[in-house]
């Protein structure tokens, strides 16, 4: 049981055990941690044992509490080569959204097999350094982005002057919003959608606009919060210039190009807080946990005070190896490179959304979780009979406010000092001392 004490639940790591042997400590530890316990790593050295039936009957029986309790786990076989175990706990990790690996080896392995566990543990230790190397690159780069395009679009906004506005409030308590992805299913909620458009208020993502536009449903809102040039896609052909946008100063710098009334929210990037200490009215933040757009769709919902939110096109897998609906920028982007070797089916097959792990199981848990103020609930469990008719004024529900505040370069320093992981030094020093190209 000591050794079991080890195996502390965290929720930022798994823990790799070395040595299963007779699977006593195993089974202590989820006696004793039951459905706390962090996802496992389980790899037996000695062959001998690993082939051993007494083993393969106890390890059945772990394999099945595991399932049970829905701890997500992975065991290596001593007969795969380390390219396969590589290429496992890479997928694994991802799976688990997990960013570390407590290594646990069974102290009497340490004495039998020294130079096993050592070579195994010097191989883990590469894993997660090429991983830690793949998210730092990711680091550098959303850092980039996001400090060009806030840069960008704050200069922007500062000519544009008109269609800017800051949220401020959203009214929404006695309607029933919508939100509406751009997931395969959103295929067969359209003719709920058209059915009953007049009493819906719908949000949508910009990945689904164009969707929706084609079967002649204009969305009330579009939600565009991705900071890659990929977002162009989802505005092309062309939108109705009507319908407002609501977005951060870190998206796409092609938004602030449209003529669509744009509506800025606090995302409580450290830009959006001293920003916030610059404007005169309240400018409420937007909690996101889900990393989500859909996630901003509830927040919005709460923020009106809203008692529920209908989910349409939402739920983060793929159907038919497609990862999106049809009509999506992906489509845009992807037509032109289909040929006779690459085919329509090959591009859009995405394995991300075979089954809800990663990100898209952190999405899916964080928009479902339980808020006493808000019901959220699919289009297709809802029954429409329960919802009065929204008139076009009611339709009007997000409100802001006019301001142009500046940020200066000591600004951006001091928030570089703050917070290094999201702001670049690099694209400030050349924003503030290089001539601009507008």
């Amino acid at each position: 049981m000591r050794f079991a004490e080890q195996f502390t639940p965290t929720d930022t790591g798994i823990h790799c055990i070395i040595g299963l042997g007779a699977l006593h400590h195993l089974a202590a530890a989820i006696q004793f941690y039951k459905d706390r316990l962090s996802p496992l790593l389980l790899w037996e050295p000695i062959l001998e044992i690993e082939t051993a039936e007494e083993f393969q009957t106890s390890l059945l029986k772990i394999k099945d509490q595991l399932f049970g309790l829905r701890i997500p786990f992975l065991i290596l076989k001593s007969n795969d080569s380390r390219s396969i175990w590589r290429e496992q706990i890479v997928t694994f990790l991802k799976e688990t959204g997990a960013h570390s690996i407590n290594i646990l080896p069974f102290p009497s392995y340490q004495r039998i097999v020294p130079n096993e566990i050592h070579s195994f543990i010097e191989f883990l230790k590469s894993v997660q350094n090429e991983q830690s190397q793949i998210n730092s690159n990711t680091k550098a780069h959303f850092q980039k982005v996001w400090t060009h395009n806030y840069l960008k679009n704050m200069e922007r906004i500062s000519s544009r002057k008109t269609g800017i506005s800051w949220l401020f409030e959203v009214k929404i308590s006695n309607l029933i919003p919508v939100f509406v992805g751009a997931s395969p299913c959103l295929e067969n909620e359209i003719p709920k959608l058209k059915q009953n458009r007049n009493s819906y208020l719908i949000f949508c993502s910009d990945t689904a606009v164009q969707f929706l536009l084609s079967n002649q449903l204009e969305p009330d809102y579009i939600l565009s919060f991705d900071s890659g040039r990929g977002t162009l896609f989802h505005f092309l052909p062309t939108i109705p210039q009507n319908i407002p946008i609501i977005t951060w100063l870190g998206a796409n710098t092609h938004i602030f190009d449209l003529k669509n009334p744009l509506v800025l929210t606090n995302t409580n990037y450290p830009m959006d807080q001293i920003i916030q200490t610059k404007l005169k009215n309240i400018w409420p933040s937007l909690e996101n946990p889900s990393l989500n757009v859909a996630g901003i769709g509830k927040a919005i919902a709460l923020l009106g005070r809203s008692k529920m939110l209908l989910l349409a096109g939402v739920d983060f897998l793929a159907e038919n190896g497609k990862s999106h609906c049809r009509g999506t920028g992906y489509e845009n982007y992807r037509l032109p490179k289909v040929n006779r070797k690459l085919t329509w089916q090959a591009l859009n097959e995405n394995r991300m959304y075979a089954k809800k792990t990663g990100k898209n199981k952190i999405a899916s848990e964080k928009l479902w979780a339980e808020v006493s103020s808000l019901k959220v609930l699919y289009l297709k469990d809802h029954n429409i009979d329960s919802i009065q008719g929204i008139n076009q004024k009611e339709r009007e529900c997000i409100y802001g406010f006019q301001g142009f505040p500046q940020i200066g370069f000591g600004e951006w320093e001091q928030a570089f000092q703050t917070f290094p992981d999201v702001i670049s030094p690099d694209t400030i020093s050349r924003w503030f001392l290089k001539p601009q190209t507008k």
